[in-house]
């Protein structure tokens, strides 16, 4: 990716693409869609329907977190830092019991929910 705009992705050329069979692999590894699947927490807390995913930009871009639409806010969205998602699949992304008590309204706020999240993970272990 060489830049990421409101509505495009740039890339450099061609080559940064990938066939179909590298797609195939990256998809059997857990790579994925997950719009659509819940985010629960390790104690079987609900935290919402994802609705959109927040990639960190950089040269290893990576997922950073998920645009939640919250039942429990009234189905307002919320933005959910994941450090470390515990399991992923089509239907559901498991995270750490924490990751309930760190979220952003926007994406100002969205590094701060992210450090403390990270922060409070690194003191359980």
């Amino acid at each position: 990716m060489h830049a990421l705009g409101p509505d495009a992705i740039m890339i450099r050329d061609e080559n940064a693409l990938a066939d179909d069979e590298a797609a195939k692999e990256a998809k059997a590894s857990g790579g994925g869609n997950v719009i659509g699947s819940r985010v629960m927490t390790e104690g079987g807390t609900d935290l919402g329907k994802i609705v959109d995913v927040i990639i960190e930009a950089g040269r290893k871009p990576a997922v950073a977190g998920y645009e939640v639409e919250s039942a429990a806010q009234g189905r307002r969205h919320i933005l959910l830092p994941v450090i470390k998602p515990v399991a992923i699949s089509g239907e559901m992304v498991l995270v750490p019991d924490a990751t309930g008590e760190f979220t952003a309204g926007d994406l100002a706020g969205f590094p701060e929910a992210a450090h403390g999240l990270r922060t409070r993970l690194e003191q359980e272990t």
